[in-house]
């Protein structure tokens, strides 16, 4: 996320520190696998509060400077991210309209890519998403432009559909970007490309009958709860 979001930037000089440490300087082993794996996923926590929280770009220099304090002191776990902190994240993964940035739409990506792995390796596959060598494209799920043929007994409210529309809940990663006209098919319609998907979340929503408000809710429920799983928030 560091590299298509600029808010998390700052972040990378935390990565640069904890990989020059890995490698190991004169006289002194580099930080044991099991440990740098720790420490990245407090770097991981910290990414999400940056991209989604919004800090000051003061509050991002204080919070990586304290990381690197942290570091220092050769602490294994490293969570920096208070209780408030957390739960404005949380906040964010349900409210923020990701789809009506192009930074949104980054942050969306990269957080999905995440528990996608996540519930891939929950699974037990041996498919490795992060080197697939298939592209990667965020879909909304109903369009942004839902024609009333193909969307309007799901959808038949305008303001409801201008509510969820970009919310996270309401995407999918691909490996093929769809066509404008695929893009705008109905839901019985796209759920057949969805089934073929590598991506697991992305599967999963070609068992579901209609894709409405209430499911959508429910597939944002389920997105948020794993990435509880995934960073504890």
């Amino acid at each position: 996320m560091t590299t298509t979001v600029s808010s998390t930037k700052d972040a990378e000089m935390v990565i640069l520190e904890l990989l020059l440490r890995a490698c190991g300087t004169l006289g002194e082993k580099g930080t044991p696998l099991a440990q740098l794996d720790k420490q990245l996923y407090g770097v991981e926590i910290l990414v999400l509060w940056m991209a989604l929280s919004k800090p000051t770009a003061r509050e991002r220099y204080e919070k990586c400077f304290e990381f690197l304090d942290v570091i220092e002191s050769a602490r294994v776990n490293i969570n920096l991210i208070s209780q408030e902190e957390k739960s404005e994240i949380r906040e964010a993964l349900v409210v923020n309209e990701f789809g009506s940035t192009a930074s949104g739409k980054r942050v969306a990506i990269a957080i999905l890519k995440r528990i996608n792995c996540y519930v891939n390796e929950l699974k037990g596959s041996d498919k490795n998403l992060i080197d697939l060598k298939t592209d990667y494209h965020l879909e909304h799920i109903l369009p942004l432009t839902a024609t009333k043929k193909a969307w309007g007994e799901s959808w038949p409210d305008k303001d409801e559909r201008s509510k969820w529309v970009n919310r996270l809940g309401n995407f999918a990663i691909v490996s093929n970007k769809p066509t404008a006209l695929e893009a705008k098919k109905p839901f019985d319609v796209k759920k057949e490309r969805f089934a073929e998907e590598a991506w697991p979340l992305t599967n999963e929503l070609a068992e579901m009958n209609a894709w409405n408000s209430n499911n959508l809710i429910k597939n944002l429920a389920n997105i948020v709860n794993l990435i509880d799983k995934v960073w504890s928030l």
